[in-house]
């Protein structure tokens, strides 16, 4: 698991999740995959695709950018399948899931890195793998494994505190 605590804010800035978040995009599959799930769901949805891009990252290490890409993207996913969590000037509520059924954004990270897991195993994509077992090709949001539900829910109230 990945989290930042208190990051720092710097909208607009060469280092915030909005200037950095389309290049680290294309670093890696898992997060190629990521942004264009996360740019599909977020399309119409401007509180959601905005949400974290103030988040300053060029004081994290390079090593994180990746995951903290993954967990943005993820977060954006989850506010614009559940916009009823997300006011349209960013403020994230909660409160309207405690009797409603919550959508999950597809772990599209997971499903790739599965994908390059059974690949390099030589089995196919109906084989017996789970996104678990793709987790230890790597960290971040994206490998989180069942409960899906709670861990959605722990994620974005840690994000949300964060900011």
């Amino acid at each position: 698991m990945f989290g930042i605590i208190n990051p720092p804010s710097a909208p607009g800035a060469p280092g915030s999740v909005e200037m950095m978040l389309p290049t680290v995009a294309n670093s890696t599959p898992e997060t190629q995959a990521a942004w264009s799930y996360m740019s599909n769901v977020t399309a119409g949805q401007p509180a959601a695709a905005a949400w974290g891009n103030g988040i300053d990252m060029s004081k994290m290490p390079s090593w994180s950018a990746p995951y903290v890409a993954e967990n943005v993207m993820y977060s954006k996913s989850f506010f614009a399948m559940n916009p009823e969590t997300i006011s349209k000037d960013g403020k994230v509520d909660l409160s309207p899931l405690n009797n409603t059924a919550i959508s999950l954004p597809t772990d599209v990270a997971a499903a790739v890195r599965l994908s390059d897991n059974s690949t390099a195993n030589g089995t196919s994509s109906s084989g017996d793998a789970t996104p678990s077992s793709a987790s230890s090709k790597g960290n971040g949001a994206g490998a989180l494994s069942s409960p899906r539900a709670a861990v959605a829910l722990v994620a974005v109230a840690v994000a949300f505190f964060a900011l």
